[in-house]
């Protein structure tokens, strides 16, 4: 695992791995270090870049019981993003050859610490375009928030509130289960074959 603590200066590195996890996770959930009425939330989140040590950005439904616990102060939490696949034993049983069948799961964690606030109200038409731009771009969508009409976006505004996490420490790690470099080579060739969307987890297991 990699581990980062942005009091030092030599760990930026670590703090880019875990980002590049969260960009392509996307999905994450905010676990609170203390018990509040939302014990996990979750949500989706972007990286943010060239903002000091705020690091990673949300919007949530202002009905979220979250909203009302920030708007009394910011809030001390981890935000986890992750990425697993599992394969059934079929897949050994009839591309290794190796004899006795398994099933194995691969993953990588990004985990961020730090405190999580309200992004102000200026700002989030900002988030809003970013974290878009962001999530259609990724699925190769032309559509934007601009596409839509003002209405409906006073209307989002009214809805939603914005927030961002700044970071303290980080830390990533990661988990190749499998017992042989060939298992390895068939498990990744499967994927391949099976979707495209795994090549980063790929990437990721042979860091």
């Amino acid at each position: 695992s990699d581990t980062l603590n942005l009091k030092g200066l030599d760990d930026y590195l670590s703090l880019q791995v875990a980002l590049d996890v969260a960009e392509k996770a996307i999905y994450g959930c905010i676990q609170p270090n203390i018990q509040t009425l939302c014990d996990r939330t979750f949500g989706f989140f972007t990286p943010v870049e060239g903002c000091d040590n705020i690091v990673l950005e949300a919007c949530f439904q202002k009905t979220n019981p979250l909203y009302g616990i920030l708007r009394t102060s910011p809030l001390t939490c981890r935000v986890v993003l992750s990425a697993v696949y599992g394969s059934p034993p079929s897949i050994f049983k009839s591309k290794s050859g190796l004899g006795d069948a398994f099933a194995t799961w691969s993953f990588v964690v990004a985990q961020f610490f730090g405190t999580i606030e309200i992004v102000p109200d200026k700002d989030l038409l900002l988030l809003l375009n970013r974290q878009i731009d962001h999530f259609e771009g990724s699925c190769e969508s032309n559509w934007r928030l601009r596409d839509t009409t003002e209405c409906y976006r006073e209307q989002l505004l009214e809805a939603v509130f914005g927030l961002h996490l700044k970071c303290e420490r980080a830390n990533v790690q990661y988990k190749y289960d499998l017992r042989s470099p060939v298992d390895q080579t068939v498990m990744i060739g499967w994927k391949h074959i099976l979707n495209r969307q795994y090549d980063a987890l790929d990437c990721w297991m042979n860091h």
